[in-house]
């Protein structure tokens, strides 16, 4: 675990995920409500997934990770958003599911709903949590090639990790097109059935109705 990120210059949430778009197109990735969500959605490659409960993109992550344990699993999510379900992180680190990366954006503010200060503001270090609760690699990063680099890093040798950023609030300027949640629900599905080459959804009609 490195020091703080309190220190660090801030980053670009968006040119860090611009730079991680193409490593991740054969990840399956779990956005959290928000900026981040809007910016990911601008870059992706790849049909993802919103929780648009906050705070639950880190628990569909772990589900998605234990379920498939071959494939890479990408919770991204933002410094409230961790704050809204901290003992998911307990839970996280207690299963420790080596092909989870929780990716964690902290920009110090609920960006969303008119940017009050967040309690990492004042000083609490996520980092620190996760490492006390237990991931394998917590650490925060300071630039972006740095952080394409260690996102790299894991999916070549995958192990529970946090990797955070300290970035400025953007207000989520760039948004790509935007699908309902019920119509990224069945994208999202149908990418899993695609990569994984198994069957989720039965659209077979009930006998009774044939």
């Amino acid at each position: 675990m490195t020091d703080s990120g309190g220190s660090q210059a801030l980053l670009r949430r968006h040119a860090c995920l611009e730079a991680i778009a193409e490593l991740l197109s054969g990840a399956l990735v779990v956005t959290c409500i928000g900026g981040a969500r809007a910016e990911w959605n601008h870059v992706k490659r790849v049909p993802d997934f919103t929780t648009y409960a906050m705070g639950l993109a880190s628990s569909v992550g772990l589900g998605l990770a234990l379920a498939l344990p071959r494939r890479a699993v990408v919770a991204i999510d933002g410094d409230g958003a961790v704050l809204m379900n901290l003992s998911g992180l307990a839970t996280i680190a207690r299963t420790r599911p080596a092909n989870l990366l929780h990716l964690v954006f902290d920009n110090e503010c609920y960006e969303s709903s008119g940017a009050g200060p967040t309690h990492t503001a004042a000083g609490l270090d996520l980092v620190a949590v996760a490492d006390a609760a237990g991931y394998r690699e917590a650490k925060w990063i300071s630039s972006v090639d740095a952080f394409a680099a260690a996102v790299a890093q894991f999916l070549r040798s995958p192990t529970l990790t946090m990797l955070a950023v300290k970035v400025e609030p953007s207000s989520a300027a760039h948004v790509g097109g935007t699908p309902d949640n019920l119509e990224q629900k069945y994208q999202f599905i149908r990418h899993i059935e695609k990569l994984e080459s198994i069957a989720i959804l039965n659209s077979s009609l009930p006998a009774h109705m044939r």
